[in-house]
Parts: C-alpha cells; structure tokens; sequence
C-alpha cells in the first residue's frame, strides 16, 4: 500500500497528512471546504494555498493611536531648566515629579530618558541601575 504525504502552511503552524491515498484526499477534501469558505468571509489566513491559486495574503491594518501628551524628554528637560537637578535625583523621584506635573510615563521610558541626556552630557550620573543619581550643574 502506498503511502501519500500533504503539507499545509497555516499562519499557526503546518499541518502534515500522511497516510493511504483515500485518507489523505479525504482530509484534503475538508480542508479544502475550510479554505473555501474562509475565502467567502474574506479572513483567509496567510500563506494558505490550493491548487490553483497564488499564496493569498490578507491587508492588515495597524491601528494608529494619536500622541498623548508631550515626550518624556520635553518634559525631563523643562526640569533640567527649572533647576530639578541640581541636587541628586534619582529615577523614581524624576517620576514623582512628572507625576506632580500632570504627566505620566513609564519607569523604563523615564529611566532610558534620563540615560540619554547623560550621554548628551545635559546631565550628569552617579552609580548604575537603581543606585543611580541624576544632577545638573545647571
């Protein structure tokens, strides 16, 4: 008895049939049915193809969200300015800051932020990770 093999690449993974002729056509079958009938609802995941046709790749469409409010380093600068720094601070007082302005951001946001401006120079660092301290000679 021979043995027949059928690949199918699904976006979720690959579904393999392997056995006697009549098994396989008859999943094939089925499976085709599916096919058929993703295509009338016009969902037809990718990479899905039958014999006659072309690989079928549906649109996506990112949702855009519009920009809350004013960057994290807008808003890091203005206390740079303001004269903030000029003691040691570190990133949790930065955020309690922010938040007291009315503005909030994420620690790692605010802490790559920070790092950032030390890189620039505006600011300057002392110790790392959680030890660390932000100031301005400004």
């Amino acid at each position: 008895m021979d043995t027949v093999k059928a690949v199918i690449n699904l976006k979720e993974g690959t579904l393999q049939l392997e056995g006697p002729q009549e098994f396989v056509e008859k999943y094939l079958d089925q499976y085709n049915s599916m096919i058929q009938s993703w295509k009338t609802f016009s969902s037809l995941p990718p990479e899905v193809k039958t014999k006659d046709e072309k690989e079928v790749t549906p649109k996506r469409t990112r949702a855009v969200r519009p920009k809350a409010g004013p960057a994290c380093g807008e808003k890091i600068s203005e206390l740079i300015s303001e004269g903030f720094f000029r003691e040691q601070r570190t990133r949790e007082e930065v955020t309690k800051k922010l938040l007291e302005k009315g503005v909030r951001y994420e620690s790692s946001l605010i802490s790559a932020t920070l790092n950032n401006f030390f890189k620039s120079g505006k600011i300057e660092k002392t110790g790392v990770g959680r030890n660390a301290k932000y100031y301005s000679n400004v």
